[in-house]
């Protein structure tokens, strides 16, 4: 992932593990939503930013 710029914090660096060659995987196993027990959340990229912009030192509420 790209370096970005988040207004009111900065340069944000998220770091990942990388791998530099390719590999096998040891093991795959299927999985669809209906797997999980909960419903899996999804959310609002837009409406996040407006939560958080709205109570920075209270998000999430």
């Amino acid at each position: 992932m790209q370096p970005y710029d988040w207004p009111g914090l900065g340069r944000v660096l998220e770091p990942h593990w990388v791998c530099t060659h390719a590999v096998e995987p040891l093991w795959s196993l299927p999985l669809a939503p209906a797997d999980f027990p909960l419903p899996v959340r999804r959310h609002d990229a837009a409406q996040v930013d407006r939560q958080a912009e709205a109570g920075p030192w209270a998000f999430p509420a």
